[in-house]
């Protein structure tokens, strides 16, 4: 649900979509938006996990502990680091620091966005919560994605907690 509501807020930004939330699920749901299917994506990297040069991580695992992401990249990097250079990293990447950072937050691209017209309104670092699909999706909505990744992560060992 969340990557679905993040996805339409980032069409309506940099795109111009004009259709509701309920229409867009639907787009998502059936695989019609840019890089779909979504569940191809996410399994075509969950089955190589494994791999020396691949590091998966979550953005749910990110905003649980951010410090034990910091730690899985930088070992996945081959760097040591103290706690106090895990501390800074983890102040660096906080979803606020990110906000206000020009080469994150893609100001230049949203600004032309606004200009040509396709939204006047918006920002492209929106919320960095965790579950915020819970409480803009309709209920139809919610049931269907929750028994879409029920069906799609049973058995898999993945999971979006």
């Amino acid at each position: 649900k969340d990557t679905c509501l993040s996805f339409y807020h980032h069409t309506q930004l940099l795109m111009g979509y004009t259709g509701t939330l309920d229409e867009f699920c639907s787009v998502f749901y059936n695989g019609s938006t840019p890089f779909s299917p979504f569940w191809g994506n996410i399994f075509g990297y969950w089955k190589r996990r494994q791999d020396r040069n691949l590091l998966f991580l979550t953005f749910e695992e990110m905003k649980r502990d951010l410090a034990s992401s910091v730690r899985r990249t930088a070992k996945f990097l081959g760097k040591d680091l103290t706690d106090e250079q895990v501390a800074v990293l983890c102040d660096h990447l906080s979803f606020e620091k990110m906000r206000s950072n020009p080469a994150v937050n893609q100001e230049e691209y949203v600004n032309i966005s606004k200009q040509i017209g396709c939204s006047q309104r918006g920002e492209f670092m929106r919320s960095g919560k965790v579950g915020e699909g819970k409480e803009k999706f309709s209920p139809d909505w919610a049931k269907r994605f929750d028994q879409w990744s029920e069906e799609n992560l049973r058995g898999t060992g993945l999971s979006f907690d």
